[in-house]
C-alpha cells in the first residue's frame, strides 16, 4: 500500500521525470528489437520499421502504460478538465449561447423551486423546530379549523404533553406610524407566551410578559424596524401609533421571523387582549362556538407525537362530554409548525406543480436549442475525435472528455442561472407582495435552490453530452 502511495506522488509530482524514463525505456526496447532484426540480414531502416510494428506504435504503448499507471485517472481527469475549458474558450460564441440558453431556463425553474423550498421543504424559523407543532381542530374528522378562545384555554390548562401552548389571531390589519406616511401592515395578536413557546432570540428587547395580556405593548418585525425606523437601536421604550392607538415598543423580532405560518407576511405582534382596539365587533370572540384563534404547542422533552395525540384524543372526549352543544364531534390534528394544513397544502402544491410544469417546458425548449447547437459542434469536431481514436483513445476516455465539457457547462450555467434568479427575485416579489396582500412570497434562492439548479444543469448537459458523443461515434464509424 505504501509503495502505491509513493508511486502516486511520484507520478503526480515528478511527471517530467516519469515521462522521460518511459521514453528512455521505449527507445531502448525499439533499439534492442532493431538490432535483433538487423542480425537477420535486414537493413537498419527496414529493421526499425518492423520493430515499431512489432512493438505496436510508440504512442499507443505510452497510452497503455499511462492507463495502468497509479494516479492515471486523476492525471487524465485534470488534463481533460483543462482541455475541455480550452475547447469552450476556442468557441466563445457556441459556449455563450449554450450557457445563456440553459441559464435562463434554469433561472425560471430555480425561481419556482424557491417557492417550493419555502412552502414545502422549509420548517418554521423557530427554536428546535421538530418539537413545535401547529394544532388544528376537526369536526366530523374534517380538517382543519381554528380554536375558540375557551377551547384554547382548556387545552392550554389541561394538556400535559406540552411545555407551552400559545394562541394567536393570524390576520390583524393595522396602519403603523413611523418615518414617512402611515403604512398598512399585517400583524398578529398573540397570547403572552407566544415568543417563549416559539423560542425566539430577539434582535432587540424581549417578548411579552405574562402580566401584559392587556398592555399596549408591541413587538415589531425586523423589516419594520429597518425600513420604518431606520434600524434605530434606541427604539425600545418608544411609543408608536398602531391604527391611531399608542403602543410601546418592547422588542424587535429576528430578521428571519415573519410568524410561525410561512405564508403570512407578519410585521408586528401585540398581546391578544388588545384585539378589541384593532378589530371591530369583537364581543363574540369569547364564545365557545366561535373559532378564530390558531394554536401552536411545544412538546415536552421526551414526549412523542403519538403520546401527545393520544392525550388530545382523551381531552376531545372529555370536552365533548362537558360541552356537547359545541364540541360533540371535536377532534384534534397536529403537524410540525410551518407545515401547511392538508387543505391548503393541496392547493399550494397544485399551484406550484403547475408553475413547475410550465417552466420545465420552457427549459425543454431551451434544451432543444442546445441539442441543435451541440449537433453542429459535433460535426465540427468529428475530425478531432477520429484523430483521438487513431492515437489509441478508448471509448471510456472519449466519454470522460465529453462529460467533463458538459460539467463545465453545467457549473457555469447553474451558477449564472442562480444569479439570474437572485437578481430577478426582488422585482418579482415587489409585484406580488403588496400592502393589501397578507401573504409573503419569498423567492430568494437558498442553498437548496442552488443545488437544485446544479442538478438540473448537470442532468441536462449530461444528456446532451451523451448525445454529442453518440453522434461523434456514429460519424467516426
Amino acid at each position: 500500500m505504501l509503495r502505491r502511495i509513493l508511486s502516486l506522488f511520484r507520478n503526480l509530482l515528478r511527471k517530467h521525470t516519469v515521462e522521460q524514463a518511459l521514453d528512455d525505456e521505449l527507445r531502448s526496447s525499439v533499439e534492442i528489437l532493431t538490432e535483433e532484426k538487423m542480425k537477420g540480414g535486414l537493413s537498419r531502416s527496414v529493421a526499425l520499421r518492423q520493430a515499431l510494428i512489432e512493438l505496436g506504435g510508440v504512442e499507443q504503448v505510452k497510452e497503455e502504460i499511462r492507463a495502468i499507471r497509479v494516479g492515471s485517472f486523476l492525471e487524465n481527469f485534470t488534463r481533460d478538465l483543462r482541455l475541455a475549458f480550452r475547447t469552450l474558450a476556442k468557441a466563445p460564441a457556441f459556449a455563450a449561447v449554450v450557457i445563456l440558453t440553459l441559464a435562463l431556463g434554469i433561472a425560471a425553474n430555480a425561481t419556482i423551486f424557491a417557492m417550493v423550498s419555502r412552502f414545502v421543504l422549509h420548517t418554521a424559523p423557530v427554536g428546535d423546530p421538530p418539537t413545535l407543532l401547529t394544532v388544528h381542530t376537526t369536526d366530523h374528522n374534517e380538517c382543519c379549523n381554528t380554536f375558540s378562545w375557551p377551547l384554547f384555554a382548556d387545552v392550554r390548562d389541561n394538556a400535559k404533553s406540552f411545555s407551552g401552548v400559545a394562541g394567536f389571531y393570524e390576520l390583524l390589519p393595522a396602519s403603523i406610524s413611523g418615518r414617512g406616511d402611515p403604512q398598512r401592515l399585517w400583524g398578529q395578536a398573540t397570547s403572552t407566551n407566544f415568543f417563549d413557546v416559539a423560542q425566539l432570540g430577539m434582535t432587540l428587547g424581549r417578548g411579552f410578559r405574562s402580566d401584559e395580556q392587556n398592555s399596549p405593548v408591541i413587538v415589531v418585525g425586523h423589516g419594520v424596524w429597518k425600513f420604518r425606523f431606520n434600524s434605530d437601536p434606541n427604539i425600545l421604550g418608544k411609543s408608536i401609533a398602531l391604527s391611531s392607538h399608542p403602543y410601546t415598543v418592547i422588542g424587535v423580532a429576528p430578521p428571519y421571523f415573519r410568524g410561525i405560518d410561512l405564508i403570512l407576511d407578519t410585521q408586528f405582534w401585540v398581546p391578544i387582549g388588545n384585539i378589541d382596539q384593532l378589530l371591530p365587533n369583537t364581543a363574540h370572540f369569547d364564545r365557545r362556538d366561535y373559532h378564530w384563534i390558531a394554536v401552536a404547542a411545544r412538546l415536552k422533552p421526551g414526549v412523542s407525537r403519538a403520546e401527545a395525540a393520544a392525550e388530545l384524543q382523551l381531552l376531545s372526549q372529555h370536552f365533548a362530554h362537558s360541552h356537547p352543544d359545541t364540541e360533540k364531534n371535536l377532534g384534534f390534528y397536529f403537524e410540525q409548525a410551518g407545515s401547511l394544513p392538508p387543505r391548503d397544502k393541496s392547493v399550494v402544491l397544485l399551484f406550484l406543480s403547475t408553475l413547475m410544469l410550465v417552466v420545465f417546458f420552457v427549459l425543454l425548449i431551451a434544451c432543444a436549442n442546445v441539442a441543435n447547437l451541440m449537433s453542429a459542434q459535433a460535426a465540427a469536431r468529428a475530425r478531432e475525435m477520429a484523430l483521438r481514436v487513431s492515437l489509441g483513445a478508448g471509448r471510456a476516455r472519449l466519454v470522460q472528455l465529453v462529460l467533463i465539457q458538459s460539467t463545465w457547462i453545467a457549473l457555469i450555467s447553474a451558477s449564472l442561472g442562480f444569479l439570474f434568479a437572485q437578481w430577478s427575485a426582488p422585482f418579482v416579489v415587489s409585484k406580488i407582495n403588496t400592502p393589501d396582500n397578507p401573504a409573503y412570497f419569498d423567492l430568494s434562492p437558498d442553498v437548496r435552490v442552488f443545488f437544485f439548479s446544479l442538478a438540473l444543469a448537470g442532468a441536462v448537459t449530461l444528456l446532451f453530452g451523451l448525445i454529442l458523443f453518440a453522434r461523434k461515434r456514429k460519424e467516426n464509424t
